[in-house]
């Protein structure tokens, strides 16, 4: 048997060579030996051993050894529900303009196929599963590199923002705590030195962002899940109970729904079923409850039940007077 140190400087010598063809670029049989520092005879042995081991190279005149561009020296050892998590993954953010670092998803996403076993790699790209959404809006052009700088750095910010609600601009100086999604709006939840609270701003309304230098801590109590907690949508308010009753007709889709706020749900003996929960604010559950039309009916609160009879009428009026 071979001392140990031969032994490892055996496969050294091995996986250098392979790492050299995988790099590319014209590389000879003296390239191999003057990088390993040993003879070109060595070299000649070592490549008959890779040749038996099974690694897919060639040798050309000009081009001199090349691994084979569908083979790769590293392998990751994912599961199938991995790998299709992965695809998952990869429908959600690349190929979208409106997202994020779409191309950069897509090439990473790349690289990360080619370094699968070929028989994962195949079921990668048979598309068995699919997601055909995306963000609610424009979100490629917002300024992620100095909001992601600035939340690592812990770095105050200014910036000049437009809140379409209210259709205005203004400048705000923030400390940016968290980038979420919410309900397929993307937000970034910061302290606004303005309003001296912690708010959610949406990245689509971000204009412009100037660094201050100033550094801030994100305080011990604060927690992102407990702020986001009762959360149906981006929109954020106190929170409130409500209590609503689905008909029988859309009960089991009401309790197969996923409602994204403190809840729970009980059968009533007409087969509707009441939801009762704890909502951030009334503007989002009623936007939710608007979409089951005539199949909801809102008991409490008096606001909300009022706000879709209000909304209900404004509806029928564009029919009836046309």
């Amino acid at each position: 048997m071979p001392p140990r140190n031969h032994r490892g400087a055996a496969l050294g010598r091995l996986f250098k060579i392979v790492t050299l063809m995988y790099s590319g670029g014209r590389l000879m049989q003296r390239d191999f030996a003057e990088a390993c520092e040993c003879s070109e005879r060595q070299i000649r042995r070592d490549l008959l051993v890779l040749e038996e081991a099974g690694v897919p190279f060639t040798c050309a005149r000009k081009q001199g050894y090349r691994l084979d561009p569908q083979w790769s020296p590293l392998r990751l050892n994912l599961t199938l529900p991995e790998v299709l998590a992965l695809l998952l993954a990869r429908q959600a953010v690349a190929g979208h303009a409106e997202m994020p670092f779409s191309h950069s998803a897509q090439t990473a996403f790349d690289k990360i196929a080619a370094l699968l076993p070929p028989n994962l790699r195949d079921r990668l790209e048979e598309e068995a599963i699919a997601y055909y959404g995306s963000g609610k809006r424009q979100y490629a052009e917002a300024p992620w590199g100095q909001l992601l700088s600035a939340m690592h750095g812990h770095e105050t910010l200014e910036m000049t923002y437009y809140t379409i609600g209210r259709d205005k601009t203004t400048t705000r100086r923030v400390d940016p705590y968290h980038i979420v999604w919410l309900q397929n709006y993307c937000h970034l939840i910061a302290y606004c030195h303005t309003r001296r609270q912690v708010l959610n701003f949406a990245l689509d309304g971000i204009q412009e962002i100037r660094r201050t230098g100033e550094a801030f801590a994100i305080p011990k109590e604060f927690s992102l899940a407990d702020y986001l907690r009762g959360a149906a949508g981006p929109v954020l308010g106190d929170p409130v109970e409500i209590v609503v009753c689905f008909d029988a007709e859309v009960a089991r889709w009401a309790k197969r729904r996923v409602w994204g706020f403190p809840h729970t749900l009980t059968d009533r003996p007409d087969g509707s079923v009441a939801l009762c929960g704890t909502v951030r604010g009334l503007d989002d559950i009623r936007k939710e409850l608007l979409t089951w039309g005539r199949h909801v009916r809102v008991l409490e609160p008096a606001g909300l039940r009022d706000a879709l009879l209000a909304e209900a009428r404004a509806i029928a009026s564009l029919y009836e007077n046309p």
